[in-house]
């Protein structure tokens, strides 16, 4: 190659560089460096700065199902006092202000219609650590809530169940969202 091959050559891939380089971040590359316990790695929200990932607005999941309480192991149900399996698995998820499923602290309940009877489950404690990371389900970003049909409630397929799902923040505000579960 001749000596002005190789400047030409030289310049193409200092030049590339010069680009590659160019593209990152103006503030430059993230350098990792030694750990130092004197710097304050603690990272605060401003005072009166909400948290930006706190739920905006709740949704029914469209995987809101009829559970057959016959065929496999039963989900625990909300009410900690049935005995019977599961008849339906409501899955409430709560939405950031970018529509990004989160989790929530605050109270949540199911109020459910069919016909002329109505009954309410809840409130459930999400505040409750371990209520929390139980019905919690990471894959969907979803709450699995198990749900008991009361005696003598039994719809037929083509009926419908109404399902409304509240759910009260910390600071006294309430997200509601209701849906209508065909009965298969």
């Amino acid at each position: 190659m001749s000596r002005c091959g190789r400047a030409a050559a030289a310049l193409v891939l200092v030049g590339t560089g010069w680009i590659i380089n160019g593209c990152s971040d103006s503030a430059g590359p993230w350098m990792a460096r030694p750990f130092d316990p004197s710097i304050d790695q603690s990272v605060t929200a401003a005072p009166g700065y909400p948290w930006p990932y706190e739920p905006q607005s709740i949704r029914i999941h469209p995987l809101t199902r009829r559970v057959d309480p016959s065929g496999g192991e039963p989900m625990p149900s909300a009410s900690a006092t049935s005995d019977r399996a599961t008849d339906m698995e409501v899955r409430i998820e709560c939405l950031d202000r970018d529509g990004l499923g989160t989790r929530a602290i605050g109270a949540v309940w199911l109020e459910l219609r069919f016909n002329d009877q109505s009954w309410s489950v809840g409130p459930l404690d999400l505040g409750d650590p371990e209520l929390n990371r139980r019905i919690f389900e990471v894959v969907t970003r979803t709450y699995r809530i198990g749900v008991t049909l009361p005696s003598g409630v039994s719809p037929t397929p083509g009926e419908s169940i109404r399902i409304r799902a509240t759910l009260r923040v910390p600071d006294g505000g309430t997200l509601q969202d209701s849906t209508e579960l065909p009965w298969r």
